[in-house]
């Protein structure tokens, strides 16, 4: 694990590289372009967001598009993370509130079956992050949230700015994040807010 990297970009192509940066594949997704992307924890699967979800399977170059919303106007999904155990995948997206759309944080099967859609955020999910230990999503968007594997709400906290990015530290008793003005947050694990920098 580790020896290769995976770059989405805006013309919806996975560029695969070597640990010396040398690229071995190019893939076209098929998608407009490619915001999120994730490894699976155990072998080399890609899932990757866009308007839609792609998994791609690298050694045999297999190719699977999952359309989440059959409606006209296309749902931009942000970010998207499998699960420590590999089970299955998060997703969460833009929403389109002027369209009545609401921001979904979206539970599915490693075979791209949906599982679970939750609506609960009032703004976009710009990231989201399993804690190592799989018992724990933080999610970013107008609060920090937690959620559990089965999709329910354990904890959440609300954020005078948007939240954009997520992190847990490495024995998953601490999250940070950054907000949209700059700002860099640090929580313990019960959402107690640590310290913030400016």
């Amino acid at each position: 694990r580790g020896d290769l990297l995976a770059v989405g970009d805006y013309e919806g192509f996975i560029s695969i590289f070597d640990e010396d940066g040398n690229i071995l594949k190019k893939v076209d997704t098929g998608q407009r372009s490619i915001i999120g992307l994730d490894w699976h924890p155990n072998e080399n699967i890609i899932a990757a967001v866009g308007e839609e979800i792609t998994l791609y399977h690298y050694e045999s170059g297999n190719l699977k598009s999952i359309v989440d919303r059959n409606e006209e106007i296309e749902v931009l999904m942000l970010c998207v993370a499998w699960h420590p155990s590999g089970d299955f995948i998060a997703t969460g997206d833009y929403g389109d509130f002027e369209q009545g759309y609401p921001t979904l944080l979206q539970y599915w099967t490693s075979y791209g079956e949906k599982i679970k859609s939750i609506e609960e955020s009032k703004a976009e999910y710009r990231n989201l992050k399993w804690s190592s230990d799989g018992e724990l999503l933080a999610t970013a968007s107008e609060k920090i949230r937690l959620w559990n594997r089965d999709g329910e709400l354990v904890k959440e906290e609300i954020s005078e700015d948007l939240l954009w990015g997520i992190d847990w530290n490495q024995d998953d008793t601490k999250i940070v994040g950054t907000d949209a003005i700059g700002n860099i947050i640090f929580w313990n694990r019960e959402l107690d807010e640590i310290a913030q920098i400016k």
